[in-house]
């Protein structure tokens, strides 16, 4: 015999046991005696024969030969139990009959089964047990259902394909579908967990659930708004901010998210993305009209990160509390909370009128932080305080940037653009006394009159030089008025050299001396006026220089 690889010797097969084709036979036969004969072939010492024994049994349907192999469970190996659970798809009837009526040692197997197994095939099963009976079984039952609805809960979170390799949502719908019929026969048997298991499989969009919280008097309503108010299961939490934040949340949601106040809740209430665009998170916090776990109780205060502490700020404040309990929490959080708790409880005071809201938002001025600073900058003017335009006057030159910026966004009135909008409207002192502000408020003001000074529109060019000289700015645009010394105006020119007595800079004074030889009569009287301004000697006296014609 030829080999294709030297070195390799044929492998031997496996040696087959005798009596295995006798069981593979019996496996396969139409015949009912083939099942009385495994069945007793299970009291073999063999290893390899009591293998082939269960496997047989488990491929055939024969309810009877699978209650058999369920009698021997406790003492199989982990290899045998796998054997056993590859042939659950054919276990059903014997499973479900020894979970009802079998004896204590049948219920156990099956109960073990089902847990090592995750047939959901069952939960119809073990909830008939769980209303139909009472003690460990019952129990039992329950323990397991709760189990598997759980486990399915985190399957549908994850969005991923159970071992099983159906589909969760499918799975779901059998199950939910099981524990619905449940929740009608509660009357009967009062099951609490079977309760809450519906409740989280069913979520937050099921029609029975919003039925019965809806319902004051529904026979399920007190025994759910239990669960809500007590349960910490992740599920159940994840439901109850679901419909919170995501659904139009029924009373009965709303108070219990206003009272409970235990760490695994504010956990997740206070991950709660707080989102301006969702509406009905902000519709049923207006219609919340306290929430205690974000009150002011320093003993759960102390228990929340920084981050959390700001988040119960803003949750209190969107919410329908009334404005004293929302300050008393801004005060505890501007002395002691941290700078986001500080930062949240200052933007809180917006809508708080009043003098201690005004008091907090004075104090939050004082704040070591620029950003608390200037969380209560923005609100000064609104709040009406004596003395507030002058004091954003002064915070517009503070050091700390979110400061300043926010006492200019809050000036608004007092930038560039509306001042050359309202320039020509206003008398000269008005402009000066609204120009020095513009100055100082808006920081494009030297650039953008350089920008005007350039203007094609004479218009625009002699407008700017009156526009720099109400607000003081001359000084600071000397480069820009020495180029319209050149200008092909001779009223710009004639308006520059006369805006140039307020620079002393020597290149000015150089510019003004080459200005008395412009030549317009008018550009050089007010290149020498200028010039005794500033204090230099003006050559030529008072008389004017003529260069060719002398222009008008």
């Amino acid at each position: 015999m030829h080999f294709p690889f030297v070195g390799l010797a044929p492998r031997e097969p496996a040696p087959v046991h005798p009596l295995q084709r006798t069981i593979d036979a019996l496996a396969k036969s139409h015949n009912e005696a083939a099942t009385p004969a495994l069945i007793a072939a299970l009291g073999t010492q063999s290893i390899e024969v009591f293998d082939g024994v269960v496997r047989a049994l488990c491929a055939r349907r024969s309810k009877v030969g699978h209650l058999a192999v369920l009698r021997y469970w406790e003492v199989l190996t982990p290899s045998q139990k796998l054997i056993v659970e590859k042939g659950r798809c054919r276990m059903g009837v014997a499973l479900r009959e020894a979970l009802l009526d079998g004896d204590d040692k049948l219920f156990g197997a099956a109960y073990e089964f089902v847990e090592a197994s995750g047939d959901y095939d069952l939960v119809p099963t073990l909830v008939m047990v769980a209303e139909q009976t009472c003690g460990e079984r019952a129990d039992a039952a329950v323990s397991l259902t709760l189990n598997l609805v759980d486990q399915l809960c985190r399957w549908l979170a994850a969005e991923r394909e159970p071992v099983l390799g159906r589909d969760p949502e499918t799975i779901r719908y059998c199950v939910l579908e099981s524990l619905e019929r449940s929740v009608e026969r509660y009357r009967q048997h009062h099951r609490t967990e079977l309760l809450e298991a519906f409740v989280v499989l069913a979520g937050p969009d099921s029609k029975l659930l919003r039925s019965i919280l809806e319902s004051p008097h529904h026979p399920c309503h007190q025994s759910i708004v239990k669960s809500l108010t007590a349960s910490i299961s992740p599920s159940m939490l994840r439901l109850l901010t679901t419909m919170y934040a995501y659904r139009e949340a029924p009373p009965a949601v709303r108070n219990v998210v206003a009272k409970r106040t235990d760490q695994p809740f504010i956990d997740a209430f206070l991950a709660i993305p707080l989102d301006s665009k969702n509406a009905l998170l902000q519709r049923n916090l207006i219609r919340t009209k306290g929430i205690a776990c974000c009150e002011a109780n320093p003993a759960i205060l102390a228990q929340l990160t920084d981050e959390q502490q700001a988040t119960a700020m803003r949750m209190l404040a969107a919410s329908g509390t009334s404005e004293d309990h929302k300050l008393s929490l801004a005060e505890i959080l501007m002395k002691h909370g941290p700078v986001e708790g500080r930062i949240a409880a200052c933007e809180a005071l917006r809508t708080i009128n009043g003098q201690r809201a005004n008091q907090l938002a004075l104090q939050a001025l004082q704040d070591e932080h620029g950003e608390v600073q200037a969380a209560a900058v923005r609100q000064l003017r609104e709040r009406r305080i004596p003395g507030a335009m002058n004091k954003l006057l002064e915070l517009v030159q503070s050091p700390i940037e979110a400061v300043s910026s926010a006492a200019r966004d809050a000036l608004w009135e007092f930038m560039f653009d509306n001042f050359v909008a309202r320039f020509d409207l206003l008398d000269e002192s008005a402009r000066r006394d609204m120009g020095v502000r513009v100055a100082l408020v808006d920081q494009t003001s030297v650039a953008r009159l350089a920008a005007e000074l350039a203007n094609p529109a004479r218009r625009h060019r002699l407008r700017a030089i009156e526009m720099a000289a109400a607000m003081g700015l001359l000084p600071k645009l000397a480069d820009a008025l020495i180029e319209r010394l050149q200008d092909e105006d001779h009223m710009v020119r004639t308006a520059a050299a006369d805006a140039l007595q307020y620079c002393t800079a020597d290149d000015v004074r150089n510019a003004l001396l080459a200005a008395i030889g412009d030549s317009s009569v008018a550009v050089q009287m007010a290149a020498r006026n200028s010039l005794r301004t500033l204090g230099a000697d003006v050559p030529g006296g008072d008389q004017p220089t003529v260069i060719g014609r002398v222009a008008p």
